[in-house]
């Protein structure tokens, strides 16, 4: 038809209404897949919305609440005795009791990944941690004690070995040198760790002198940082005060 007649510039009416019936049932269809899509997105959407959030364990009870608050009387006096910090006299020293706690094992987590990676014990390196700052302390105290002297005059004074002593854990001096610290890790990684490992000896009253003591320690430390959560637990389901519950514990 349209090469005998050749080709109309000039579209028909009945070919307009084809064209502009083929582009509302266009639309249409266009309308009906975006629609689709857009019920599909709003599904996902309510179907991640309405994901069902974890319970909450629910509130022991009362007769539950007082056995988990017998056992914590007693540990609680295993704590106080174990440790070496003050954490019953306010908020602001039980919360640096419990920091310290964090650091300490987070120091024990890193002398050990320090001692994995090296052929010696961790317990090697802890013991070099501290002869090294026994040694920094007392000679750090001699130059304080011989400034002292000179500005005094020729005082009396006890000289490198007094002072020098006080530093050092449970009295005996230890030999630095042992382990070559320089090649395992960098010198402020040594300096940090000198300290860490001074800050645990007067965290807890626990005799540090090889890897075995130093295992021991690490579990006084889990046990105590654990205490400490078991109270904040007990002392939210009994809806009270942390240091009020552990003046209680204290109390029986």
């Amino acid at each position: 038809m349209e090469s005998a007649r050749g080709f109309n510039p000039q579209p028909s009416l009945a070919d307009l209404q084809v064209c502009q019936g083929g582009a509302e049932l266009g639309q249409l269809v266009n309308a009906n897949l975006l629609g689709m899509q857009c019920t599909q997105i709003v599904g996902r959407q309510v179907s991640v919305k309405s994901t069902p959030k974890a319970k909450k364990a629910p509130k022991p009870s009362k007769a539950e609440l007082d056995e988990m608050t017998d056992n914590l009387v007693t540990r609680a006096l295993e704590v106080e005795a174990i440790l070496r910090r003050d954490f019953t006299s306010h908020h602001a020293a039980l919360e640096d009791t419990r920091k310290a706690l964090k650091a300490a094992l987070q120091f024990i987590g890193d002398l050990h990944k320090l001692a994995e990676e090296s052929d010696h014990l961790a317990g090697a390196i802890f013991q070099e941690l501290l002869a090294r700052h026994a040694a920094a302390a007392a000679a750090a105290a001699a130059e304080a004690s011989s400034a002292s002297q000179e500005a005094d005059g020729a005082g009396a004074g006890g000289g490198a070995c007094g002072p020098g002593r006080g530093t050092l854990h449970i009295g005996r001096a230890r030999a630095a040198g042992n382990v070559p610290l320089e090649t395992l890790t960098d010198l402020l990684t040594i300096d940090s760790m000198m300290a860490a490992a001074h800050e645990v000896c007067g965290l807890i009253r626990v005799k540090i002198e090889d890897n075995n003591d130093l295992g021991l320690a690490t579990t006084v430390l889990e046990d105590c940082s654990g205490f400490f959560d078991s109270v904040e637990e007990l002392a939210n389901w009994r809806e009270m005060d942390v240091m009020t519950l552990i003046e209680e514990l204290r109390a029986f």
